[in-house]
């Protein structure tokens, strides 16, 4: 292989690292976000109420 090639193979696997990384970074700020919200309300507030169940989903 040439050299141009190996480095510009070698940018575009670094580019999908780094986009993966933010990518589940920012999945689990989301998360914690709303594990946050929840902790927060207390026992005066039900689960439920704050995030609905979609439609076609059930728990049980």
């Amino acid at each position: 292989m040439k050299n141009s090639t190996l480095a510009v193979g070698l940018g575009v696997i670094s580019l999908v690292a780094v986009g993966w990384v933010v990518g589940v970074l920012m999945q689990r700020n989301a998360m914690l976000k709303r594990q946050m919200k929840v902790a927060d309300a207390g026992y005066e507030t039900a689960y439920d109420i704050l995030y609905p169940p979609k439609k076609g989903k059930s728990y049980f």
